[in-house]
């Protein structure tokens, strides 16, 4: 049995399995193909494909948009798998279109995680490899708020560098989701979530935090009911009393 430090300490390693986990959530199965437009337009609709150029390494700058756009057929080995959609072209937030219609948001800026709380978004159900998709990315690079704070310089950033506001184009990946790791990743972190959350006193919040395993020989599946169940009663009320 852990002491309550050894408790913590195993609770504290088990957090940071969440960050060494998460980056196999996604598997990445190829890239999109894609081409740019950028505007400070706010437009209502995907533009028009005379609009968009040859892709560039940078973009952005303050209340700037930038769009990507590309076309994606999956292959045979995809058919009938949900495919997920993540972009690492920098930018704040974003809207994702296909087929001319919004599918979904990014938020790669409002950092949760290292990589913001909305960066993957599923771009469809089930894959169909006779049919293609029309993606578009609708990336805002963010604006500059002055008065935000005392003493910020004057001008028309406020504190702010215009370099702030500028990005980087890496590339958008296609992904299918692990479902292993998701299982995984989602009930460790509602456990960790019991054990800080929960009232001291209680017994569901002990069972996650101090967990005993004891093995009685020869017994089967009904141990409450076996010849030795008194000592198996006895000994679940030994850790009821001890966390009372």
């Amino acid at each position: 049995m852990l002491n309550p430090q050894q408790n913590k300490k195993l609770l504290q390693k088990l957090s940071h399995c969440l960050e060494v986990f998460e980056p196999y959530l996604f598997e990445p199965q190829g890239k999109l193909d894609y081409r740019m437009f950028e505007t400070r337009e706010h437009l209502r609709a995907v533009p028009p494909d005379k609009c968009f150029h040859a892709p560039v390494p940078h973009w952005g700058g303050p209340w700037q948009t930038c769009w990507f756009k590309g076309r994606y057929q999956p292959s045979e080995q995809l058919a009938g798998r949900a495919l997920y959609l993540m972009p690492r072209v920098g930018g704040y937030e974003a809207m994702l279109w296909v087929d001319g219609m919004p599918k979904g948001t990014f938020a790669t800026k409002i950092v949760v995680t290292r990589h913001g709380n909305h960066y993957c978004d599923m771009l469809c159900a089930q894959a169909d490899p006779a049919r293609s998709m029309d993606v578009a990315l609708e990336f805002y690079a963010g604006h500059p708020v002055p008065g935000r704070a005392p003493f910020e310089p004057d001008g028309p950033l406020g504190g702010e560098d215009a370099e702030a506001f500028s990005f980087q184009a890496q590339d958008i990946l296609i992904c299918t989701k692990n479902q292993l790791v998701a299982d995984f990743l989602f009930d460790l972190r509602v456990l960790l979530q019991l054990a800080e959350m929960l009232d001291e006193n209680s017994f569901r919040r002990a069972g996650v935090r101090d967990v005993e395993l004891k093995l009685y020989k020869g017994l089967r599946h009904e141990i409450l009911n076996e010849d030795c169940r008194d000592v198996v009663y006895n000994d679940l009320w030994s850790w009821i009393d001890k966390h009372l």
